[in-house]
């Protein structure tokens, strides 16, 4: 039944509540229920759990990794600037790192001028 749950969590897309909220949760008790499988069963469930648990001990990195990106990302453009960013003017900059990139990114922060770089922001087509 554990070796079903895991298969059904992971056939969730990744970016699922469920996923994020259950993975963890299956982990803690795939370890509480040694002894109540049979040894061969067990051995080849706790196997399936570990590797379940590193993939998403590293989708988790991934994640800060991007939210430190963003954040040094917001603070560069916050300096080109000279002043904070808006919350739309955030949520512009995240999408576009999404869809544009780090280096654009790099880029456009580096060579427009704070009031160019705010144009920028503003556009919907920003490239």
């Amino acid at each position: 039944m554990l070796r079903e749950a895991l298969q059904d969590l992971m056939a969730l897309p990744e970016d699922t509540w469920e996923r994020s909220i259950a993975l963890p949760l299956l982990v803690h008790f795939g370890y509480e229920i040694p002894g109540q499988l049979p040894e061969d069963v067990e051995d080849d469930v706790i196997m399936e759990i570990q590797e379940w648990f590193k993939s998403y001990q590293a989708e988790l990195r991934q994640l800060g990794l991007d939210e430190g990106k963003r954040l040094a990302l917001a603070r560069l453009f916050e300096k080109r600037l000279g002043r904070g960013m808006t919350d739309d003017e955030r949520s512009t900059l995240a999408e576009r790192l999404a869809r544009l990139g780090e280096e654009r990114l790099d880029e456009v922060v580096l060579t427009l001028d704070s009031e160019t770089l705010a144009a920028w922001l503003a556009n919907p087509e920003g490239r």
